[in-house]
């Protein structure tokens, strides 16, 4: 048996779209000048002009494929939700109207991972990891109960493998939708407001140059998370 440690390709792959992100700010930076392409703070005006006639609604497609069991992860709808908080970040109306739009879209996908769970859909999935994601996850709501909703709730592909669980436990489906939206609505004002926060700080600081470095720390966090995820999966295998 190979080593944890030596599925680097795979491991890389989980991690694929981050660094793609991560590689295309770098090269942004080193060639946006030498194409002669507006600044950034002009093509965040363009942005927000967009998302004021389309963004807002689009959130409700992209919150909804990001928070579908397994999809999410794969389609990143969040990046939308990124851009939105920081094209808004001067405006907490429409933040505050982001993160309802958000919440509605997330419920919307939690019905439907509670119907995966249920009739046991959800091993459609099973080719991308689906298996093992809701062994773990059953392990973790049979020791925490219902007190492993608001964790969850700080990123909807989480919530989504905790619906999809309850869905398989039987759980009552008006008490699972009941904890997963009152934690949804605790947590996504607060990571909206936290996030935009940050944004807000760097950008004073650094100027409009800070806008990039915002993308780029969270694209380099994730591509982080995503590494250590699948490192620490290969590893669990290696000992059971």
């Amino acid at each position: 048996m190979r080593p944890w440690w030596a599925n680097w390709r795979k491991h890389l792959t989980e991690a694929a779209v981050p660094l793609f992100m991560v590689m295309n700010l770098f090269a942004m930076i080193l060639l946006w000048p030498l194409l002669g392409l507006p600044e950034l703070p002009a093509m965040v005006v363009a942005l927000k002009g967009w998302f004021d006639i389309y963004g807002l609604p689009i959130i409700l497609l992209t919150g909804f494929i990001e928070a579908l069991f397994m999809v999410g992860i794969y389609l990143p709808g969040s990046l939308a939700i990124f851009m939105g908080i920081f094209v808004y970040v001067h405006d907490p109306l429409a933040l505050w109207l982001l993160t309802l739009y958000c919440w509605l879209s997330f419920m919307a996908a939690m019905v439907v991972n509670y119907a995966l769970g249920y009739y046991g859909f959800y091993r459609i999935f099973n080719f991308l990891g689906a298996g093992l994601a809701i062994t773990q996850m059953r392990k973790n709501l049979t020791r925490y109960g219902t007190y492993i909703f608001l964790p969850a709730a700080v990123h909807p592909n989480y919530m989504s493998v905790v619906v999809t669980c309850a869905g398989l436990s039987r759980m009552p489906i008006l008490k699972c939708l009941g904890y997963a939206g009152l934690s949804m609505a605790v947590m996504g004002p607060i990571m909206v407001f936290a996030f935009a926060q940050i944004i807000e700080s760097i950008t004073s600081q650094s100027g409009s140059d800070g806008l990039y470095y915002v993308f780029i720390g969270t694209f380099v966090v994730w591509a982080a998370v995503s590494l250590g995820h699948s490192f620490y999966q290969d590893y669990k295998k290696t000992k059971e």
